[in-house]
């Protein structure tokens, strides 16, 4: 049971990012967590393409920068949003639910897909852990979000059976300790709200983990204590627009789990030239397909 619960709260992974314009004139959020927090990274050059970047439950949203401006630099433009509960605050967490983080992440997409829709460029979805579980969920249900391409990196969309020990604690209110590295997560705790969220997202999207019909690159760490990568790449097994790719986490702030992929430090830089490579190749891809249309 230890593992497991270990396990889980490495995906449990400060801010203070000034309000977002996106252009002229601004784009409005919609919410007042996203106007605070979230921050928008200008592409190098003209850009091709404009992409959401969402984190992982507990990780500070700061620790995806490193990501996006991989992503600028490779002329798309990125918004970076930010989650109910990783504010940086006492007790945000007792905000978190299923359909709060699905609006949050709704909002970030509408506002970003209307940059993209207003410049004619296509617009990706990306994220880390529980950012590409929320993701996928908003693809498979009523929102029915469309991007032109998904980059998931460790989706928590198939989680190791350990975790399932987790559900008690969370349904008896047991609040648990991050055993994420501190420069990494948002809190050292993580309340059993957003542990209740996770899985009610995982729950709702566990006949189509990657999503069908969209180009999609999905990066996992076979290790992975977390998510099992097994199970994920058995699902891409067959869908022609889905890539997966086995990616070593073995960084010096890795922490122990195989989870955390958001810079060098925690993949190691070997892993982290072929993250970057692997995006790379895929926002070109998506973006040769849109030209194509």
């Amino acid at each position: 049971m230890a593992r497991g619960v270990a396990a889980l709260a490495t995906l449990a992974i400060s801010i203070g990012s000034p309000a977002i314009a996106l252009g002229s004139p601004a784009i409005a959020l919609g919410s007042p967590t996203l106007e605070r927090h979230a921050r928008f990274f200008e592409s190098a050059g003209p850009p091709r393409a404009c992409a959401l970047l969402l984190h992982g439950l507990n990780t500070d949203p700061q620790a995806m920068d490193a990501l996006a401006r991989e992503l600028a630099d490779d002329g798309v433009l990125v918004l970076r949003a930010v989650l109910a509960g990783h504010e940086g605050s006492p007790g945000a967490f007792e905000a978190a639910s299923r359909e709060r983080w699905l609006s949050d992440a709704e909002l970030a997409w509408r506002a970003i897909h209307a940059r993209a829709t207003e410049l004619g460029l296509p617009c990706l979805a990306a994220g880390f852990s529980l950012g590409g579980l929320l993701l996928v969920d908003l693809a498979n249900g009523d929102h029915s979000i469309r991007p032109d391409g998904f980059i998931l990196l460790a989706p928590a969309t198939r989680l190791r059976p350990g975790t399932a020990l987790i559900r008690p604690l969370a349904a008896l209110g047991i609040a648990i300790a991050s055993a994420a590295p501190p420069a990494y997560r948002s809190a050292s705790v993580v309340s059993a709200n957003a542990y209740r969220a996770l899985f009610a997202s995982a729950d709702a999207i566990a006949r189509c983990p990657i999503p069908i019909g969209v180009p999609s690159l999905v990066l996992a760490d076979g290790e992975d204590t977390l998510v099992d990568a097994q199970a994920l790449a058995a699902a891409a097994t067959g869908l022609r627009e889905c890539r997966f790719v086995y990616l070593d986490c073995d960084g010096p702030a890795k922490g122990g789990r195989h989870h955390l992929m958001l810079d060098p430090a925690t993949v190691g830089d070997a892993s982290w030239g072929i993250l970057r490579a692997e995006i790379r190749s895929f926002v070109d891809r998506v973006i040769s397909g849109n030209d194509a249309r």
